[in-house]
């Protein structure tokens, strides 16, 4: 009986044995997978973050991208409005020139039709032309007029 009871004992050591090596390795597959998930959790956190910073920069580029273009269109219509300034001011300035122009030669057209008795007059009116005009024409067209003025004052 005595050698039964020590056989139980041993086959009860045993299994309990056994059963706490089960426990053991079911413990340590546990843990192995539980660390297989956590770098698995890790690898994808790291790669959402890649992604979200790729993203992030894409966007960045992007907007940069666009303020480039808005600061370009901006500049060709500033130069844009610029040109037409200038041309619009060019136009006016011919403009200007060719009202002096005709207004001085409406003046020297009836100086040299004066007759003696409005003769002073029309002379003041030529004298007032030729200092308000002349200085609003350009350099040809002075020139011209110039001489005009002094072969018809001779």
């Amino acid at each position: 009986q005595e050698e039964e009871l020590t056989r139980r004992r041993a086959a009860q050591e045993e299994e309990l044995s056994r059963r706490r090596a089960d426990r053991r390795r079911e413990e340590e597959e546990k843990q192995r997978e539980e660390e297989e998930r956590r770098r698995e959790e890790e690898r994808r956190r790291r790669e959402e973050e890649e992604r979200r910073r790729q993203e992030e920069e894409r966007r960045e580029q992007e907007a940069r991208k666009r303020e480039e273009q808005q600061r370009r269109k901006e500049e060709e219509e500033r130069k844009s409005r610029e040109e037409l300034r200038k041309q619009q001011e060019a136009a006016a300035q011919r403009s200007r020139e060719q009202q002096a122009a005709l207004t001085l030669l409406e003046a020297l057209s009836r100086f040299v039709r004066a007759v003696p008795e409005d003769y002073a007059r029309l002379r003041r009116l030529f004298d007032r032309a030729v200092g308000s005009q002349l200085p609003l024409l350009g350099e040809e067209q002075r020139g011209a007029l110039e001489a005009e003025c002094d072969r018809v004052l001779r």
